[in-house]
C-alpha cells in the first residue's frame, strides 16, 4: 500500500484498501454511509460521515453538506448560483448553503482564484 492508499472500514467487520483517487465521494444514508468508487461501486461503510471526512481531509476531501463528502480532485465544475457540485463522471451532487460558504472559503485559504 502507498501513502495515499487508505484502509477504510466497511460494514460487518470487513476491511478495502482503496487510494483517494478511486473514491468519488461518501454519502451518509441515516445510518448507513456509502462509499462511491470510480467504477461507481457503492460500498457499505462501517463508521460515520466524520470519521471518513477526518481520514481522507489532508486527501482533498471536503464535506459539502451534512450528508456528503467529495473528492475535490473529481470535481468539474461548481455552480455556485444553484448550490451543485459536477463531477467529472457528470454526476451532479447538492451542497448545503453553509457547505457552498465553507467551499469558497476553502478555495480562497488555498490561494485560487474564485
Amino acid at each position: 500500500m502507498n501513502a495515499d492508499t487508505f484502509l477504510l472500514p466497511l460494514l460487518k467487520g470487513n476491511f478495502i484498501a482503496l487510494s483517494a483517487e478511486e473514491i468519488k465521494y461518501i454519502r451518509s444514508d441515516g445510518p448507513v454511509v456509502y462509499i462511491m468508487d470510480n467504477q461507481d461501486q457503492q460500498l457499505a461503510g462501517g463508521q460515520s460521515l466524520k470519521f471518513y471526512a477526518d481520514l481522507l481531509a489532508e486527501a482533498s476531501f471536503f464535506q459539502v453538506s451534512q450528508s456528503i463528502l467529495v473528492n475535490l480532485k473529481k470535481v468539474r465544475y461548481i455552480d455556485a448560483a444553484n448550490q451543485e457540485i459536477e463531477l467529472h463522471c457528470g454526476k451532479r451532487i447538492t451542497m448545503s448553503r453553509n457547505g457552498l460558504k465553507m467551499l469558497k472559503e476553502h478555495i480562497k485559504n488555498r490561494q485560487y482564484k474564485w
